[in-house]
C-alpha cells in the first residue's frame, strides 16, 4: 500500500514542532520519503542528514524525480526546498506522519541496555509468538540486531535501530499485515540521534548502563551515554528496570522525575516485583523461580537469567501469564547468543558469544570459569574500527585476566585496517603476558584456535565473540559477505565428530 501527503501536512507538523525556518515548497505530493538517493523515485521528498552529505547527492537526487528537499542548508538549486532546524527531528516527526502514525496502532516494546539487548527482545518474541499462536494470530514483529521482520520484510539486520524514516516504514508495514505486537531493541545512538523520538511505546525498559560506546565518534562521556540511555523512559508510561545495575540511584530518580510506573527485576534481592529464586546452574540450563513459577532456561550465564526477567516483566504487563512464558523459554535457542558446541568426547567446546563490551566479556569469562574450570580457555575477538572505540582497550584487559591464548581476528574493521586495530589492543596483552597471535581473515583464525585445540594435550574452550550468526562483516560503509561464527563452529564440531565416530 503506497502512502503519499501533501507537504502542507508535513509542514504543519513541522511548525507544531517548532522545526520550521523557509520553505517555497506548500501544496506538492508526496510519494514518497528518503535520505538515500539511490531509493529515489518520482515524487520522492528528499532529506539531506550526515555530516558527510554532500551536494551532489542531492543532485542525483533531483535528476531521479525527487519534488522536493528538506535540510538544514539551503543548497540553492531549482527545486522546492524545506529548510529545518534539526534534520533529524525532523525525520522522526515527519516519518511518522508521512506513514500515518503506526506506533499508534501497535503494541510497542522497547528494550535499551549495555548488555543484552539481542537476547532480551528474542526472549521477548519467542514468549508473544507462543501466546499469538495459540490465539491464530500473526506473530510478533521485531527490530533488532539479529534480525528485522516487520510482516512484509524478514532478513538478517545490519543495524541495532534504523534510521527515523525507515523505522516509521517497518512500523507501517507492521500495521498493513496485521501484526498486533512488535518489539524493538534500541541504541544509545538511536536515543541520542532521535532516530526514535515520537514513538509512543506501550512499555520500555533499561538492562543496565555498563561503559561503552565511548569515543569522540559516538559518546564523548560516560555522562553523555548515561543521559542518552534514560531519554527511553520518556518515550512510554511504564518502564522495566534492573536493580541490580550500576547507577540505580539515577534511574530510579529518573523514573521518579519523570512519573511514570516502574517495575523492577533482580537477582539478588527480593525487593523488587520479579525476583529470580531458587537458581541453580545446570551445564547447558539455568533454572530459578519466578512467584513460584519455575523456569528451564536454555544456555549459560546468570546473565541471561536477568533478561528473561525482564521479558517475564515486559509480557506480563500485556496479560501473558507466567506459565506461557515458562512454556515459550523452555526451549528457546537465540542462534549467537551463547552457543555451545561440543565434542562427543568433550575435548573441545566452541562458546559462540555476541559479547562485545567489557561488561559481557568480563560476566561471560567468570561463566566459563563458573562452569568449566579445567578447560584452557582461547579467546577470539576484535574491536570495530568506528564504534565502541573504549573496546579496543577494554577487551584485551579483559580477556588476559582470563585467557591461556588470545587470538585477534576481524570485526567490522570499518575504515580502518584490522592489523591496526589489533595492534593497539595486543599492547595491552603484551603488559599482562597474555600470548596472542593476529589472524587477517575472521574464519581462518577460528579454524587455527580449534586445530590448536585438536593438538593440545588439554581439554580447551574456544570462546569466539563479537560477531555470533552474523553473515557480515563491515568493511567501510560495506557489509561483505562472511560464514557466521555459529556455521563455522558448528561446522568444525560436526567434522570432528565424525572423524572420531569413523
Amino acid at each position: 500500500m503506497k502512502n503519499t501527503k501533501n507537504t502542507n501536512d508535513l509542514l504543519n507538523v513541522l511548525i507544531a514542532k517548532q522545526l520550521l525556518l523557509d520553505s517555497n515548497a506548500a501544496n506538492i505530493t508526496i510519494k514518497k520519503i528518503t535520505f538515500d538517493s539511490r531509493q529515489v523515485e518520482p515524487g520522492t521528498l528528499f532529506f539531506c542528514k550526515g555530516a558527510n552529505f554532500k551536494k551532489q547527492y542531492l543532485l542525483d537526487a533531483q535528476a531521479k524525480g525527487a519534488v522536493a528537499y528538506i535540510s538544514e542548508v539551503d543548497y540553492k538549486i531549482e527545486l522546492p526546498r524545506i529548510i529545518v532546524k534539526d534534520i533529524r527531528l525532523a525525520m522522526s516527526y515527519l516519518g511518522k506522519e508521512f506513514y500515518n502514525q503506526p506506533d499508534r496502532k501497535l503494541k510497542l516494546i522497547g528494550v535499551t541496555g549495555s548488555k543484552g539487548k539481542s537476547t532480551t527482545v528474542s526472549y521477548v518474541k519467542a514468549i508473544l509468538d507462543h501466546w499469538l499462536a495459540k490465539q491464530n494470530k500473526q506473530p510478533c514483529g521485531i527490530i533488532s540486531t539479529i534480525e528485522t521482520f516487520d510482516g512484509i520484510i524478514n532478513e538478517e539486520s545490519t543495524i541495532t535501530t534504523p534510521e527515523a524514516l525507515d523505522l516509521f516504514n517497518h512500523l507501517a508495514n507492521a500495521v498493513q499485515s496485521d501484526l498486533e505486537y512488535m518489539v524493538l531493541e534500541v541504541s544509545s545512538q538511536a536515543l541520542k540521534y532521535n532516530r526514535v523520538t515520537g514513538i509512543e511505546f506501550d512499555i520500555v525498559s533499561l538492562l543496565n548502563l555498563g561503559r561503552d560506546h565511548i569515543s569522540p565518534l559516538e559518546h564523548p562521556s560516560y555522562e553523555d551515554y548515561v543521559e542518552s540511555k534514560l531519554r527511553i523512559f520518556q518515550m512510554s508510561d511504564t518502564a522495566v528496570f534492573s536493580k541490580d545495575m550500576e547507577n540505580i540511584n539515577l534511574v530510579e530518580q529518573e523514573i521518579d522525575k519523570l512519573g511514570i510506573h516502574g517495575i523492577s527485576y533482580s537477582t539478588q534481592s527480593d525487593n523488587c516485583d520479579y525476583f529470580a529464586d531458587n537458581i541453580d546452574f545446570y551445564s547447558d540450563s539455568n533454572h530459578f523461580t519466578v512467584n513460584s513459577t519455575h523456569y528451564s532456561l536454555p544456555g549459560i550465564g546468570s546473565y541471561n537469567i536477568e533478561n528473561a526477567l525482564c521479558a517475564i516483566a515486559l509480557t506480563e504487563f500485556f496479560g501473558i501469564p507466567k506459565s506461557e512464558s515458562a512454556a515459550a523459554l523452555k526451549n528457546i535457542e537465540t542462534l549467537g547468543r551463547d552457543n555451545l558446541y561440543i565434542t562427543y568426547d568433550k575435548k573441545i567446546i566452541c562458546h559462540v558469544s555476541y559479547a562485545h563490551t567489557s561488561l559481557s566479556f568480563d560476566k561471560s569469562f567468570e561463566t566459563i570459569e563458573q562452569h568449566f574450570p579445567d578447560y584452557q580457555l582461547i579467546a577470539l575477538f576484535g574491536a570495530s574500527g568506528s564504534k565502541g572505540l573504549n573496546r579496543i582497550d577494554d577487551l584485551p584487559k579483559s580477556a588476559a585476566k582470563h585467557a591461556d591464548f588470545v587470538y585477534l581476528i576481524p570485526d567490522d574493521p570499518g575504515f580502518r585496517e584490522h592489523s591496526e586495530i589489533a595492534d593497539e589492543m595486543s599492547k595491552h596483552l603484551l603488559e599482562a603476558d597474555c600470548p596472542y597471535k593476529i589472524v587477517e581473515q575472521r574464519e581462518a583464525g577460528i579454524r587455527e584456535a580449534f586445530e590448536l585445540a585438536v593438538k593440545s594435550n588439554k581439554k580447551s574452550l574456544l570462546f569466539i565473540a563479537g560477531k555470533g550468526s552474523e553473515h557480515y562483516q563491515m568493511i567501510g560503509n560495506t557489509p561483505v559477505p562472511i560464514n557466521s561464527d555459529v556455521d563455522v563452529a558448528s561446522k568444525l564440531v560436526s567434522d570432528y565428530n565424525q572423524k572420531i565416530k569413523d
